[in-house]
């Protein structure tokens, strides 16, 4: 059993509690908590999930130093192997309304881990992983006592969040089109996840009268970076149309032409086929 557990945070959005495990145990994830698990990096901690037979491999540590995994209780089996004890943290994820109608409840943990653990094209699995860095930075001041250092990363968290669920809302769609919610085996996930998680975006750019405008560039940042130039990437070919591959997620983009800079639109690629198109107004 985990020890030690203390609130951290409990808003609209999440609960974050901190706790440790004990050295030699090896626990049913019902004990520590659905939600995703930050814990330090030179912890050895191992887990598997759905009955899988080998444990998961641990991911590279977070920003924060930390190493992260997810926890979808009773699915999980958590085991530290060393003799001393192992710090965590646990961020349970406030379930939306739509969510909770589109997923049924002993789905709900195993879907949320499956965006981690499962074995998706590498685009997406990094656009997770940007989501749970910024989750962990967020985290990070308060299991250090420094609340007022995590209020000015909360916003960014919630982004992150928000990117989430919407891969999660995405991701339900295709189990419940596989039957993965009528067969009642959460272990499906894993298998039905491994190929998906790439849409092919069309953009054409027009002008106010929905005419076509040529010769732009199309630019987009991840919503979570929309602030951070660093992060602006542009389609290969000028527009119009133009398609890039992108993750399912919450995205900004625009057109460019001549200097001058078009409307930023928020745009969540989320398709329900390979493909998705979107319209930007060109400067």
């Amino acid at each position: 059993m985990a020890e030690k557990l203390q609130s951290l945070w409990d808003d609209d959005y999440f609960i974050i509690e901190t706790g440790v495990i004990p050295g030699r145990p090896r626990l049913s994830g019902a004990d520590l908590g659905p939600g995703i698990i930050y814990y330090p990096a030179d912890a050895n901690l191992r887990h598997r999930l759905a009955g899988s037979i080998a444990p998961i491999p641990a991911r590279r540590p977070s920003l924060a130093g930390l190493n992260v995994l997810w926890n979808a209780g009773s699915a999980t089996e958590i085991l530290n192997p060393e003799e001393r004890p192992s710090d965590f943290v646990r961020v349970a994820l406030k379930l939306s309304a739509p969510l909770a109608a589109e997923i049924p409840e002993q789905f709900v943990g195993v879907a949320y881990a499956s965006l981690l653990q499962a074995d998706w094209v590498q685009p997406f699995k990094e656009s997770v992983r940007a989501d749970l860095d910024i989750i962990g930075a967020f985290i990070d001041p308060l299991r250090h006592g420094q609340r007022g250092a995590a209020l000015s990363l909360i916003d960014r968290a919630v982004l992150a969040k928000e990117d989430l669920d919407l891969k999660l809302m995405w991701s339900a769609g295709q189990y419940r089109r596989h039957g993965v919610f009528t067969l009642g085996n959460p272990a499906t996930m894993l298998a039905v996840a491994a190929s998906t998680g790439i849409i092919t975006v069309t953009v054409n750019t027009v002008d106010t009268a929905q005419n076509a405008v040529n010769g732009c560039e199309v630019k987009y940042v991840t919503y979570i970076n929309k602030d951070n130039n660093a992060f602006y990437y542009s389609f290969a070919r000028f527009s119009t149309p133009t398609s890039e591959s992108l993750p399912v997620g919450n995205f900004n983009m625009w057109a460019e032409k001549g200097g001058n800079t078009g409307i930023k639109k928020k745009v969540s690629i989320n398709s329900t086929s390979s493909t998705q198109s979107v319209d930007l107004y060109a400067p």
